[in-house]
């Protein structure tokens, strides 16, 4: 759960473009903080997929699946009480 909460956001600033000029920042003490530029045209949608990937498979992982083992195993018990009844 750790790894995927810290690899969503470490990866919003790519996928917004976040872009932080550090020369300035140490310079000017002004870190020219923008949104966009030529990087996001290719970094962001893939980005997206990963961030969006992710956050399913890990739904999928920690809620559907321990549901569908428990439908599963309640199937099989009554199953299991049918036949020796």
């Amino acid at each position: 759960m750790l790894t995927a909460i810290t690899t969503v956001l470490g990866l919003i600033p790519l996928a917004t473009g976040m872009n932080l000029d550090f020369f300035s920042l140490i310079t000017n003490n002004d870190p020219m903080i923008y949104f966009g530029g030529d990087t996001v045209a290719f970094w962001g949608p893939i980005s997206w997929t990963v961030i969006f990937g992710l956050t399913f498979a890990t739904f999928l992982t920690l809620v559907i699946m321990p549901v569908l083992l428990l439908l599963t195993e309640r199937g099989r018990s009554r199953r299991y009480y049918r036949k020796a009844a």
